[in-house]
């Protein structure tokens, strides 16, 4: 009498003897691993914790940064008045 494995062994532990390929695995990490330049450059500031409220005033790349006024990033967003001064944030630069 032949067995047939396949039938006897639940679905899961067949998964476990032929794992599915990590193609699509390895490309999701590549994909989580790319990094905006925005949230790069707030981060390097330390500003990260204000990516949403910038993104939602409009702000994707670093420069959109220089046309929010500082009443704007102080008032709407609560930054306070030294992160504001930061010379990145007015003259488009590179922090």
């Amino acid at each position: 009498m032949q067995l047939d494995l396949p039938r006897l062994v639940p679905a899961r532990a067949c998964e476990t003897i032929n794992p599915p390929p990590l193609a699509h695995v390895v490309q999701r990490v590549k994909e989580e691993a790319v990094v905006d330049p925005f949230t790069e450059f707030l981060a390097k500031l330390r500003l990260d914790g204000f990516e949403a409220k910038l993104r939602a005033f409009g702000a994707d790349i670093p420069c959109d940064l220089a046309d929010v006024e500082d009443e704007e990033l102080v008032g709407e967003m609560g930054m306070g008045i030294l992160q504001v001064r930061q010379p990145a944030i007015t003259a488009c630069g590179t922090p």
